[in-house]
């Protein structure tokens, strides 16, 4: 089975990578929703379709996979992944979709939903996280500033005043210092980020 493959650019240095993939017939596609965040789509994915009576849009998420993202983190938020589907969605020119995704696929095709009700026909959903505390364990330590904002706050403390005014900027700040060639510095973010 030949897909389409593409790139949407969606602004502040990120690009979509998207796929196109099943039998085009008039029946309305599925959004398959990876799982992470920071995760990607990969070819055992497919296994959940049949080429011959489904047309899946798979994609990779902003910042992960084959997207392209000069900035990783800048500009990566759920609302921005919401934006994303949407933009896609009328790319490729489809009145409403089916979202199909587990964990936190299911979680972003949830939020998708509520936010663009008329454009969803149907969701098939598993493995679904609502974001809850008490589903704190499933989603570990990245889970600190939604479940933990005291240590949240004293991980912020460590970065420098003008860094901390978002969390995005918290992000950005601890990434550029992660991703150096200076291992002291990189390991001691790298700590801060997990402890």
């Amino acid at each position: 089975m030949k897909s389409r493959t593409g790139f949407l650019e969606v602004g502040d240095g990120h690009e979509i990578y998207w796929e196109d993939w099943g039998e085009p017939t008039d029946k309305t596609p599925i959004f398959h929703l990876h799982g992470g965040p920071g995760s990607r789509f990969d070819t055992s994915h497919k296994q959940l379709y049949d080429p011959k009576i489904h047309r899946v849009i798979f994609h990779d998420q902003r910042g992960c996979g084959k997207s392209l993202s000069k900035k990783m983190l800048h500009r990566n938020t759920t609302q921005h992944l919401i934006a994303d589907i949407e933009s896609l969605r009328k790319l490729l020119g489809f009145d409403s979709i089916c979202l199909s995704g587990g964990s936190w696929g299911s979680t972003l095709g949830l939020l998708y939903a509520i936010s663009f009700p008329r454009q969803v026909e149907k969701m098939l959903l598993w493995s679904v996280w609502l974001a809850r505390r008490s589903e704190e364990w499933a989603a570990g330590e990245a889970s600190r500033p939604l479940y933990r904002p005291e240590e949240y706050e004293r991980f912020r403390s460590f970065i420098p005043e003008p860094y901390q005014s978002d969390s995005q900027s918290v992000l950005e700040y601890v990434s550029n210092r992660v991703n150096q060639p200076d291992l002291n510095t990189a390991f001691t973010y790298a700590y801060e980020l997990v402890r």
